[in-house]
C-alpha cells in the first residue's frame, strides 16, 4: 500500500505481529463504544483512504465512521 506524504508516494509497510494485536484491541473497544452509543461504525485495514490536504493522503489502520457522515447507509451495516 501506498500513501501520499507532502507530495511524495510513500510505502506503508504491513502491521508487525504487535501492532497487529494493538490494532485487534482497539478496534474491539472502539467498536463497542460506537454501538453503545449507536454513533457510527469502524472501518479498518485500509478500507478508504483519508485525504487530509491536497498533498496528504493515508490510509489509515483503524478509521471511525460517524453515521452522520455517510448521506445513505447503503452496504453498511446500520444500527
Amino acid at each position: 500500500r501506498m500513501e501520499l506524504i507532502d507530495g511524495v508516494l510513500v510505502e506503508k509497510l504491513p502491521l508487525g505481529w504487535f501492532e497487529s494485536i494493538l490494532a485487534g484491541v482497539l478496534a474491539g473497544r472502539i467498536q463497542s463504544y460506537l454501538e453503545l452509543h449507536n454513533i457510527g461504525t469502524l472501518s479498518a485495514s485500509g478500507d478508504g483512504f483519508l485525504k487530509l490536504r491536497p498533498d496528504n493522503i493515508r490510509v489509515p489502520d483503524l478509521a471511525v465512521v460517524l453515521w452522520e457522515r455517510i448521506p445513505e447507509r447503503k452496504n453498511v451495516r446500520t444500527p
